[in-house]
């Protein structure tokens, strides 16, 4: 009897989920979609913007949750790319090899979004921090995209392999979607759906590997 292949991918998983559920308590998401000054003012807890400077309690959970999200990222990126690694493997599907580039870049790109939360952090009561924004917006919609994408890279594999695989697959074009319309609209709301439903799609991915059947491995 075959074991399921994707067991590694499935501990990396539940790793993912205890590190996702101990993350500290900070407006960090509705910050990776800040996009004027006057956001992060707001979020900083400024009383009004640029007076008073920021909340201390604010600042130091924001700080916890980035320095947090470094463990976050290996788990999560070791997750879909060994996820795709396997897909390869089995199917030598194409897509699956450049969705394990794309999560490969995705991790990249999450370092340099904190590296952006930081500098924001240390700037934003002493100097305009005009730039670090800018680039923050552009980590984080390259982070957020190719996490989306690498879901997308996996759908052709998973529609062939029963109904939990056209419902992550569909979920993911779904998903890409409202990515997509999320960027060109800058709707925070939008935005922010949008990344709940990226983190839905890892619990879907779970699921969907969880039950996978080793006899359809062939």
């Amino acid at each position: 009897m075959k074991k399921n292949p994707f067991l590694p991918a499935l501990i990396l998983g539940v790793a993912v989920a205890v590190l996702s559920a101990l993350f500290p308590d900070a407006p960090i998401l509705a910050l990776e979609f800040a996009r004027e000054a006057g956001d992060v003012f707001q979020l900083a807890g400024f009383s009004t913007v640029g007076d008073g400077g920021p909340n201390p309690e604010i600042v130091q959970a924001l700080r916890a949750n980035v320095a947090h999200d470094h463990w976050f990222i290996f788990a999560y990126v070791l997750f879909l790319a060994l996820s795709c690694a396997v897909v390869w493997r089995i199917s030598r599907s194409w897509p699956a090899l450049a969705g394990l580039i794309l999560a490969l870049a995705a991790g990249a790109f999450d370092f340099g979004e904190n590296r952006q939360i930081l500098t924001i952090l240390e700037q934003m009561d002493k100097t305009d921090f005009s730039a670090a924004l800018g680039r923050l917006q552009a980590f984080t919609w390259l982070k957020w995209g190719s996490i989306a994408l690498v879901f997308c890279a996996l759908a052709p594999f998973v529609w062939t392999r029963g109904f939990r695989g056209k419902v992550l697959a569909v979920v993911s074009a779904v998903t890409a979607a409202t990515g997509l319309a999320a960027f060109f609209l800058q709707q925070l709301p939008l935005s922010v759906a949008f990344a709940y439903m990226v983190t839905a799609l890892f619990l879907l991915l779970f699921v969907f590997e969880l039950f996978f059947k080793p006899s359809t491995w062939k």
